[in-house]
């Protein structure tokens, strides 16, 4: 159930970055909508790990290629999300 809300969360998300990018077309909002689309893959590891879906990926073993999906996504989305978020603040102060 878990998974399932924060897969709903990371939709929205996703969505509020692509009318950002739609709007502003900037690195920002490049940036934006990656971070938030590796979030998602995230989440849907997750979601798949919970109902038992791919399981030739192995879901939730250390040493599985769905751990490494897991773990890569992760860091590049938040990698990403906060690049887009500081980028977005340093771009407020310019006139």
């Amino acid at each position: 159930m878990k998974a399932l809300l924060a897969l709903v969360v990371t939709t929205i998300a996703f969505g509020a970055a692509a009318i950002l990018y739609h709007k502003r077309r900037d690195t920002a909002a490049v940036l934006f909508v990656l971070g938030t689309a590796f979030l998602i893959v995230v989440t849907l590891t997750h979601v798949f790990e919970a109902f038992g879906l791919l399981l030739a990926f192995r879901w939730g073993r250390p040493d599985s290629v769905g751990h490494y999906i897991d773990l890569g996504a992760a860091l590049l989305g938040v990698i990403f999300t906060l690049s887009a978020l500081l980028t977005m603040y340093l771009e407020r102060d310019r006139p």
